[in-house]
Parts: structure tokens; C-alpha cells; sequence
């Protein structure tokens, strides 16, 4: 059991936690030494690292390395400087929470899904909140019958019942989250093939609905307890909790956690019915703020910080589904449109918009394509740069205008361009993929993709700027013109320019077969990419380069993974 300390002893003891585990005490040792729990070490530790990192700072370690035990002990020296400059008084115990944004979540799962030992039942936990805005413990009261109909459908109004509620208050519960749906799928497939908590064959997919929707990793129920004095109405299911953090660590999404998570989930879900079904929306905004600082004291300081931010939309809305006369139907066909929109303080404002549309001619075949923009904004090191002077002479300039005459008695200014602006890109996609009806199978996916790149950031030598005069407008500052001729070049600002591009295009192919032996699933995957064209411009005024590197013509090469996976309710392994 914890022990009860003032809060400010409580800041203390958190600080001596820390400093004994870096020191390399084992958790365990930490524990038994100060009468607490091992994952009670665990939370405070990480929690006072982060907090270091958000007041103080510690060189070498960012915020999401806070959360790994094994990177604080490589950052000793620097966490002990940090504890000398804390004021722990002045640190809010309470985190912030924020929105995620579509892309944060789709990359957290993405990182759940490789990390995690139990990868279908961690990504259906890590979707849930985001989809229906449930707790911990109301996730752990849930039941199939939540989830599910008889025939096997997905409930997808359904009720969080009195006794499932925090408060006690029955409430609408909505499944129309189609990432959700296929994550939890695939865990309850899972749940069938490992037979924990089975039911009837022909219902419920063969569950039991009175059962939980989620249990452990031998089909045992995760225990809900008392949590408060006697009398108090107060519980909490705390090997579930230790699963969400755990979740959420590997997500390594900054400011995710469970109030997050609910957040995002209430500004997404059906926004109302078409014939087809529901048309889900997702709407958000996100702001933030970005600080550099380097230097070398008695050489040179670079500062600069920046505000940002955005508001985003997204819709998708299916345009046919199929009715069978048994079984689960699908989307025939499905529409995609967002929109985004970012607001930075130092360089203005810019949009970016996408449209994707898929169809399912049969439960096991998808076309797709997509169309999207993009930009990338200058960083704030290209935007906050230390004016320096060089005679014009150090670069060995000389002037077109002029008849190539040299550059004598000007300067050349190394600043910050006032005129730079965001790389701007558009990107189109077109594929197909076979895929089997369930977990087990052959899969194969055939895409093609081009990428085109315009107005690239890069620190164009001087004469290059020069040569180019009339592309840079305010670059080159002239003396008075005379005898009908340019007057001298009597300044150059080099700063970062935007002139590059990059046009490229080609065919992803991909391959993969899962099936059952040894007690798990095995996966094997392989994926080859042909470019067919990759086109550079590498300097203003200049054609574009082809930079395609073939060992043989017409060549297929391996790019991204050629592995095999092996996963069961229990663990799971990886050979790539």
C-alpha cells in the first residue's frame, strides 16, 4: 500500500525516486524501500521527467524520452543538473490536454500495432476512446452485447447502461468508427481462435454477450475494485489503467493520454443519415508554440519562436452499400473530402486539402484513389538568421549585367530572407487490393503514386543569386545605373530561397499471407517499389535533373519490409 504524504513531501520523495532508479536501483529494490508499489515508482518517476523537461529542460532528452527508463539512466548528468534549477512549487501536477489531429492518431496506432505484445487487443483499446469517448473503467464494464447484435453486426446505436457509467447515468453510445470496427474485429477473431469467452456458435460471432468485451491475455476478467473510504461509491479497474499507459507510451504522441484520447473522440462521429449509412465527420483545432535557442557564448546567439494554429476538417460519407441476404454488408462505395488550414505568426497562412474515394466491388476487392495537397512551412532557424558581413571580393563575384565584370567594394549580408516561403506539394494515388474476408490469407496491394514538390528551401550561393537577379526580386541592391548599364552591385542578401523542385512518380507493390500454426498467427510480408521517374531541380534557372538510380532497366527493388511475424493472445515476435 502508498504511503500518504503532504504534498510538498510528495514532490520530494518523487525527486529521490528519481534519483535512485538513475542511479541504477532496480524498481523493484525502489519499491520495497519505500513501501509503494512497482508501477507506483514507475508513474512518478516518468511524471516528474516530464516535468522536468516542460520547466527546466534536460540536454540530450526530450519529452517523449521521459517515458523510457533506459534513457534517463543515459541522461544521469544531465537530469541531475535539471533537479538543481526545479523549483517543484511552481509545476502544476495536472496535465494538459489537446485534440489530436487525424494524422497524430493514425501514427499512434501505427506505433501501437508494431510495439505492442498483444497488438489486436492494445489497438482496439487505443481506438476506443477516440471513437465513443468512454473511460477506463467504463471500457472494462463494457460487455459484447454492448458491441454487438445477434447476428453478429455491429450495435451501432447502442447505450452506456447505468451501471457501466461513472456517473451512473445512462447514456447514447455510438459504434461508427470504421478503424474501430476493423480493430476490434480483428481482437474478437482473436478472442474465438484462443476460445475465451465463447457462446453460442451462431450468434454473437461466438461469443458470450453477457461477457466483457475485453479480458486479459489468459480470458481472464480484468478486476474492478473499490477505490475510495467506505461508503463512497468509487472503483477503478487498475490493471486497465496500467494498459492504457502503457498504450500510450508506445503511441509516443506528446500530451496523449486518456482525457486526450475523449477529446478527440467528441468533436468526431456521425453528423447525420444518408441512405447509405452515416456521413462521419471529424473537425478540430490545434494550436501551439515552436522556440529555438542555440549558441556559443562570445560567438554567436540564434533565437526565435514562433505561434501557430489550425483548424481541420474531414468527411466521409459512403455512397452504396451492399444488402446481402446473409451475412455482414459493407460500403460499395465511399467519398473522402478534408480540409486544413494552419496560421503561422512569422510567415502567414496556408491550405491544404485532400479527396479520396474508394470502392468495393466485393467484400474481398478495393479500388481506391486519392488526390491530396501539402506544404511545409520554413523552419525557424531558416527564419531567424544572425546577420553577418563578407566583402563581396571573398566570393569571387562577378556581375552578368555587366558585362561579367568583377564585384569589387559591395558586401554580401548572410540574413534572414523576409520573402521565403512554405514548400508546397501535391500528391495523387491510385491502387487495388485483394484481401481476404477475415485475418487469414493472402493479401496483395498494388499502388501507383506521383509526387510533385514546388518551391523547395535552399541557401543558393551568392553568384548563383546574382546570376538570377531577376527571379529574387529585393536579393540584389545596385548602385545608380549610368551610360544606359545597371549601376554596380553594392549588396547581396544570401538567405534561403525557395526555387527547387522534385517531380517523381511510380508503383508500390506489396504482398503478404497470414495463417495459424504453433499456437499463433503467422504473418510473412514483402514489399517492392518501381520509381519510374525522379526529377531534381537542383539550382534556379536550370532544367530539371533526372536523379533515377537503376542498377538494371525497368528494375524492381526492395524498399520498405520483407519479414515475418508470429503473434498470439500472449506475446508476439518479429523476424525483418
Amino acid at each position: 500500500m502508498e504511503q500518504h504524504v503532504e504534498p510538498a513531501m510528495h514532490r520530494q520523495l518523487d525527486i529521490q525516486l528519481l534519483r535512485e532508479v538513475i542511479d541504477g536501483d532496480a524498481y523493484a529494490t525502489v519499491a520495497q524501500r519505500w513501501g509503494l508499489s512497482r508501477s507506483a515508482v514507475d508513474r512518478r518517476i516518468k511524471g516528474l521527467a516530464v516535468q522536468l523537461t516542460q520547466a527546466v529542460g534536460v540536454d540530450g532528452l526530450q519529452e517523449s524520452g521521459a517515458a523510457f527508463v533506459k534513457r534517463l539512466r543515459m541522461h544521469r548528468d544531465a537530469i541531475l543538473q535539471a533537479l538543481q534549477h526545479f523549483d517543484p512549487t511552481q509545476v502544476s501536477s495536472q496535465r494538459e490536454a489537446r485534440v489530436l489531429s487525424p494524422d497524430e492518431v493514425d501514427l499512434g496506432a501505427r506505433r501501437v500495432r508494431s510495439r505492442s505484445t498483444r497488438p489486436l487487443h492494445d489497438l482496439a483499446l487505443y481506438y476506443l476512446p477516440f471513437a465513443t469517448g468512454l473511460r477506463p473503467l467504463e471500457v472494462a464494464r463494457l460487455t459484447v452485447g454492448d458491441y454487438l447484435l445477434a447476428d453478429g453486426s455491429v450495435r451501432r446505436e447502442s447505450r452506456v447502461r447505468a451501471d457501466v457509467a461513472i456517473n451512473g447515468r445512462d447514456r447514447p453510445l455510438f459504434f461508427n468508427h470504421r478503424r474501430l470496427d476493423e480493430a476490434l474485429g480483428a481482437y474478437l477473431e482473436e478472442r474465438v481462435g484462443a476460445g475465451h469467452g465463447l457462446g453460442a456458435a451462431e450468434q454473437w460471432r461466438g461469443l458470450d454477450p453477457h461477457g466483457p468485451l475485453f479480458l486479459g491475455a489468459e480470458g481472464e476478467v480484468y478486476p474492478i475494485t473499490p477505490n475510495g473510504g467506505e461508503g463512497q461509491n468509487r472503483y477503478v479497474c487498475r490493471p486497465l489503467l496500467e494498459i492504457y499507459r502503457k498504450i500510450f507510451r508506445q503511441a509516443d504522441i506528446p500530451g496523449l493520454c486518456t482525457q486526450s484520447a475523449r477529446l478527440s473522440g467528441f468533436v468526431r462521429g456521425p453528423l447525420l443519415a444518408l441512405p447509405a449509412g452515416p456521413l462521419e465527420a471529424i473537425a478540430g483545432v490545434e494550436t501551439g508554440r515552436d522556440s529555438y535557442d542555440s549558441s556559443i557564448p562570445g560567438s554567436f546567439a540564434i533565437a526565435g519562436e514562433r505561434t501557430q494554429r489550425a483548424v481541420y476538417a474531414e468527411l466521409r460519407g459512403p455512397l452504396l452499400r451492399s444488402s446481402p441476404p446473409a451475412g455482414r454488408g459493407w460500403d460499395l462505395a465511399a467519398l473522402t473530402l478534408a480540409a486544413r488550414r494552419d496560421s503561422y505568426s512569422d510567415f502567414g497562412s496556408a491550405a491544404t486539402y485532400q479527396a479520396g474515394i474508394e470502392v468495393r466491388p466485393a467484400r474481398t476487392l478495393l479500388l481506391r484513389a486519392s488526390a491530396a495537397t501539402s506544404f511545409k512551412p520554413p523552419t525557424l532557424l531558416q527564419t531567424n538568421v544572425p546577420d553577418q558581413s563578407f566583402p563581396t571580393e571573398a566570393f569571387g563575384l562577378v556581375d552578368p549585367a555587366r558585362g561579367n565584370e568583377p564585384v569589387v567594394g559591395g558586401e554580401v549580408v548572410r540574413s534572414t530572407n523576409p520573402a521565403l516561403g512554405p514548400e508546397r506539394g501535391k500528391a495523387y494515388a491510385l491502387g487495388a487490393v485483394w484481401e481476404p474476408d477475415g485475418m487469414l490469407g493472402t493479401r496483395f496491394g498494388l499502388t501507383g503514386w506521383k509526387v510533385r514538390i514546388n518551391d523547395l528551401i535552399g541557401l543558393a550561393f551568392p553568384q548563383v543569386l546574382v546570376n538570377n537577379e531577376g527571379l529574387f526580386p529585393g536579393v540584389v541592391t545596385r548602385g545608380p545605373a549610368s551610360g544606359g548599364s545597371p549601376g554596380p552591385i553594392t549588396r547581396v542578401l544570401w538567405g534561403e530561397v525557395n526555387y527547387g523542385a522534385v517531380d517523381t512518380s511510380g508503383v508500390d507493390l506489396e504482398a503478404s499471407h497470414a495463417w495459424k500454426a504453433m499456437g499463433g498467427t503467422w504473418t510473412a510480408a514483402a514489399a517492392v517499389t518501381r520509381a519510374r521517374k525522379h526529377q531534381v531541380v537542383l539550382s534556379p534557372s536550370v532544367p530539371a535533373e533526372d536523379r533515377l538510380g537503376r542498377r538494371f532497366y525497368d528494375f524492381w527493388s526492395p524498399s520498405g519490409r520483407v519479414g515475418c511475424r508470429w503473434a498470439s493472445a500472449r506475446r508476439a515476435g518479429a523476424l525483418a
